[in-house]
């Protein structure tokens, strides 16, 4: 069995020859290649990133960003990110019932966002999560453009 049918065949209930190697190697490929990483939204596929994958035969990794769009089926929540002049990549979802915040801060060494304030610090923050999970939607991007779903918040 080739990488791709290991993969397929788990999906499938059977049992592949191994387990399959699923490797994700964009962190990899983005610092030894030096490829900007932003957090903010990831919306084209590299073609290089594919080709190193098929290369050293793991299953090609694609970001979803590159293919579907997130957004809240309930207009009172919104979500925004943005990096500020100190460097710190922030997200900030708003909600009927509070407000979460997470921010994060480039590591060069290993190339992520180590997270300095987490989205959720207490118990008392998963009242908004529970708000986020059931009115978040998902829609690939040419249906959003077709059907008008296109109220991405996350830019």
């Amino acid at each position: 069995m080739n990488p791709s049918e290991r993969v397929r065949a788990v999906y499938e209930g059977r049992i592949p020859d191994q387990v399959p190697l699923m490797l994700d190697l964009s962190h990899w490929y983005k610092k030894n290649y030096q490829v900007p990483f932003d957090l903010a939204g990831l919306t084209q596929v590299d073609p290089k990133l594919v080709e190193l994958h098929k290369q050293i035969g793991a299953v090609c990794y694609v970001e979803a960003g590159s293919y579907f769009e997130l957004f809240f089926e309930d207009d009172s929540i919104t979500d925004r990110a943005w990096t500020d002049e100190q460097g710190f990549f922030n997200r900030e979802i708003i909600t009927p019932a509070g407000k979460l915040r997470e921010q994060r801060t480039f590591e060069e060494i290993s190339y992520s966002y180590n997270i300095t304030k987490h989205l959720l610090e207490s118990v008392d923050d998963f009242g908004e999560s529970v708000l986020i999970a059931i009115h978040r939607g998902v829609c690939p991007f040419d249906d959003c453009r077709v059907f008008g779903h296109n109220n991405s918040q996350f830019k």
